[in-house]
């Protein structure tokens, strides 16, 4: 009897703002039995938008956890995140994840948006 591998792409819809937005880091809630990746795609390609680069999210024994880190240089006016995993276990906890973003040159605080909500303005997930 041939093993099988599990393996599962999971994409968000896209954050966004008016014009550029930048990102600062990122939370992630979840758990995990090996190692995760979380990548980023700048979904509007052509216009000099560049996503942070992938971030490998640890094993967790299968114990939840909230892992945050900064992200490398970006811009862009649409994000998403991309989870990869080969983990059967692997479960992200929507409501507690989320990304410290702001408008490209903005001297204001960076906002905390959730990539897998909806929002009726800029930044949130778009429907």
């Amino acid at each position: 009897m041939a093993s099988e591998t599990v393996t599962g792409t999971v994409l968000t819809a896209g954050i966004g703002g008016v014009g550029f937005c930048h990102a600062f880091e990122i939370t992630c809630e979840y758990q995990a039995a090996t190692t995760a990746t979380l990548s980023f795609v700048a979904a509007d390609t052509g216009n000099g938008s560049y996503a942070p680069a992938p971030i490998t999210l640890p094993a967790t024994n299968g114990n939840i956890t909230k892992f945050t880190t900064k992200v490398s240089p970006n811009k862009w006016k649409l994000l998403q995140w991309q989870f990869q995993s080969n983990d059967p276990i692997l479960q992200v906890n929507l409501e507690g994840s989320a990304m410290a973003i702001k408008t490209w040159g903005s001297q204001g605080v960076y906002e905390n948006v959730n990539p897998f909500s909806g929002s009726s303005g800029g930044y949130g997930a778009q429907p």
